[in-house]
């Protein structure tokens, strides 16, 4: 067995795991901005996108998740939550996988401000 594609995501603020963080985050982002039972929320999932994908070419440039700005930062998990609250009982996950990958995302850049 090759273990050279074996990955096991934690919460330790590596490379790998902030951008498995990042690609989690991302994917049911693009589902939810096209997925019919959210179609209300379609323009705040795409904007929310934009900025995650921002994010993600910001952190891919630099290694650091610190160039984020966290005021946004904020902004952005409470958006998350709100539709996640909003979706809770609509067919399909991607509000709620958003929302607890976002979550991961933070719990990473806790991990490297007490570092």
């Amino acid at each position: 067995m090759n273990n050279d594609y074996t990955f096991t995501y934690n919460t330790n603020p590596t490379k790998e795991n902030i951008t498995y963080a990042f690609q989690r985050l991302i994917t049911p982002l693009v589902i939810a901005t096209y997925f019919k039972p959210y179609k209300e929320s379609w323009d705040k999932f795409n904007k929310v996108l934009h900025i995650v994908v921002n994010w993600a070419i910001i952190y891919d440039d630099t290694n650091d998740l610190s160039k984020i700005d966290f005021n946004q930062f904020k902004e952005i998990r409470q958006q998350l939550f709100e539709l996640d609250s909003l979706y809770l009982s609509a067919d399909g996950l991607y509000a709620e996988e958003a929302y607890e990958w976002f979550l991961q995302l933070q719990i990473l850049l806790e991990n490297i401000k007490g570092e």
